[in-house]
């Protein structure tokens, strides 16, 4: 015999590990989600966030019960089920007003940015001017000013207030940036100015941006009234494998951390889910992936003042945080036709926020502030990519913030201070924390 020729035939079967399985390799997991347009009831996940992770874990409340006389348990009671989220990723412009919509309010507020102005003053050795917004006109303004200065006297007038008013200096000297924001954020109303009696009025101008398909969401929590949050149904599972799936018929974010360094713009959160469904098949049916546009930290800057209109950005921030925590709690009622919680509750709003300074003077500024029990104004200002002219991607969150402690931190090898803070309510602010986000969505 010259050779044997061997055929051998595999016929998979069903039992005995027999057949091919489509394996859940994590590569492949994600999750997905939509708003749900009537709380508590469940509709197709069609939404993927492509900026964040979102995990999920069942808990089902399981209490331990040892009697007298007994070393070990005999027994176990089960609670109603329900599910923790965790999330993490970039914050992302498009991305975070699904995150602020659940854990903050649903905005009732989405509509073009009020025109932002370019206020070149020019060089000039002397003389005033003033500007005009709804009729009514500053107090003369000195012909070089600091964007405090204009800020304060534009918030003087009526109508306009603390907050609503925000002025920046640009790179070029004797040259501001003024926008609206908060509760004229989308306002029709035109500033104007008037400069004749500048040393040289020619070199002075204020040009205004108009928007045609930017939009702002707000997200103003209430301090003493409930507010309306977005609830989400979720699936998770594996793409290449939809019949794996897990559903979560109705969820909120309940906590979230916003961490800003040179590493970049990041934050965790947690949601409070229904019991999870096992065994559900994914929506697979106009599925829509958001773009996801993530926040650089090379665009985040850290503004910090006695008042909202005279914030100075910090320029020897290393960290910033604010966190909001434990927002809900699930209504666990006595009803056997709920197998979950049957909605959630709001909790007290306690948000916190923690800066890392180099300790020099703007360290020094602040350190004296915890020292003196006095309010100081914060912001965290995100911009990105132009989405039209005069109209960048940004996040901004606005707080009135009381520095509760100092400790000392050596952060990337420089001597700086830890400043923890509360934000508080503030009633010139009217609130205590104001999110906008400019983007070009219409819609949750």
């Amino acid at each position: 015999i010259d050779s044997i020729t061997y055929i051998i035939t595999y016929t998979g079967g069903s039992g005995g590990g027999g057949g091919h399985v489509a394996e859940r390799a994590t590569v492949y997991e994600g999750a997905q989600f939509a708003v749900q347009s009537t709380l508590g009831t469940s509709v197709a996940a069609n939404r993927r966030l492509l900026g964040l992770e979102w995990d999920f874990d069942p808990k089902a409340d399981i209490k331990e019960f040892r009697p007298m006389g007994s070393k070990v348990n005999t027994t176990t009671t089960r609670g109603k089920e329900y599910t923790e989220g965790k999330l993490n990723g970039v914050l992302a412009y498009n991305d975070a007003v699904y995150l602020f919509s659940s854990l903050l309010c649903n905005t009732a507020t989405v509509a073009k940015p009020a025109n932002t102005y370019l206020l070149t003053l020019g060089v000039q050795a002397s003389g005033t001017f003033t500007l005009t917004w709804n009729s009514l006109t500053t107090a003369v303004i000195v012909y070089n000013p600091t964007a405090a200065i204009i800020g304060a006297a534009l918030e003087l007038l009526t109508g306009i207030g603390p907050g609503n008013v925000f002025v920046q200096p640009t790179a070029v000297v004797n040259q501001f940036q003024i926008y609206f924001c908060h509760l004229l954020g989308t306002t029709a109303l035109a500033l104007t100015g008037t400069f004749a009696s500048m040393g040289t009025p020619g070199n002075a101008s204020l040009v205004a941006t108009v928007s045609t398909n930017a939009r702002r969401w707000f997200f103003n929590p209430l301090y003493n009234q409930p507010d309306t949050n977005t609830a989400f149904t979720c699936e998770k599972g594996a793409f290449n494998v939809a019949t794996f799936g897990q559903q979560i018929p109705y969820n909120v974010i309940s906590s979230a951390n916003f961490k800003f360094n040179k590493d970049g713009a990041l934050f965790d959160a947690a949601s409070l889910g229904q019991a999870l469904v096992e065994a559900f098949s994914l929506t697979t049916a106009s599925i829509t992936e958001l773009a996801c546009i993530p926040v650089d930290p090379a665009t985040v800057s850290v503004y910090v003042g006695p008042s909202t209109a005279a914030m100075t950005r910090l320029t020897r921030c290393l960290e910033a945080e604010v966190s909001v925590a434990d927002r809900f709690d699930p209504i666990m009622t006595l009803d056997d036709s709920f197998t979950s919680f049957s909605q959630v509750i709001e909790k007290p709003a306690m948000p916190t926020t923690k800066l890392v300074v180099e300790h020099i003077a703007e360290s020094q500024t602040i350190l004296a502030a915890m020292r003196a029990s006095t309010t100081q104004f914060m912001k965290f200002e995100m911009k990105g990519a132009a989405m039209e002219t005069g109209f960048p991607y940004r996040i901004s969150i606005t707080m009135p913030v009381r520095i509760k402690d100092t400790n000392r931190a050596e952060k990337d090898s420089i001597e700086s201070r830890e400043y923890p803070g509360t934000v508080i309510y503030d009633p010139g602010f009217a609130g205590f924390l104001k999110v906008e986000v400019d983007n070009l969505l219409t819609a949750l």
